[in-house]
């Protein structure tokens, strides 16, 4: 197992460890790391998060073909998972995608 931790400040804001049965481990320690990521904002795009979750499923696809997950979790509880090892139930309805769980 491989991890790297990025910190900013002396403060630790996302662990990612690359797992050896073919996932990705991402945990957001510090939910300030959130603030810093810029979006571009183009006014004759009206995305919005249903949007961007259903752009998601194609990624998703991919790493299910390629027997890959990537676990995205919220100091240390589990947010999301996409990819090989997604159970969804709800979050089906959704995202209308097998391969996503939130």
């Amino acid at each position: 197992m491989r991890n790297i931790s990025i910190d900013f400040n002396e403060k630790s804001l996302l662990l990612i460890d690359f797992k050896e049965e073919k996932g990705i481990e991402i945990d957001v320690k510090d939910t300030s790391v959130f603030d810093m990521i810029e979006i571009e904002h183009d006014t004759n795009n009206k995305s919005n998060f249903w949007d961007v979750l259903h752009d998601s499923m194609d990624f998703a696809e991919t790493l299910k073909e390629k027997k890959l997950t990537i676990v995205l979790s919220v100091k240390g509880k589990e947010t999301i998972i996409i990819g090989e090892n997604a159970k969804p139930s709800i979050s089906q309805i959704l995202s209308k995608s097998k391969n996503i769980q939130i």
